[in-house]
């Protein structure tokens, strides 16, 4: 008898595992089309990023505009801020 009861302990524990690993399952296959939904939408946006920064980098470079000189500027270059030039 008390083989029996070693015996059922060992399937009900086997049991146990295998309920435990059948919900991970499920987790994972709850999972993986999300996953799989974002990598593809991840996909997407990167190349859309790519395109752009490539139109970006294939104009021309354009002259910064012209913005008065600040105060610290003015005085570095020897004059009064005050009194500008």
């Amino acid at each position: 008898m008390a083989h029996l009861a070693t015996t059922e302990e060992k399937v009900d524990s086997l049991a146990a595992q295998m309920n435990s690993m059948l919900k991970l399952i499920e987790t994972f296959n709850r999972w993986s089309p999300e996953v799989d939904k974002f990598s593809t939408e991840l996909s997407k946006n990167l190349k859309d990023l790519t395109l752009l920064v490539e139109a970006l980098e294939a104009q021309p470079p354009t002259a910064p505009p012209l913005t008065p000189k600040c105060e610290e500027e003015v005085r570095a270059m020897g004059h009064d801020a005050a009194h500008p030039l």
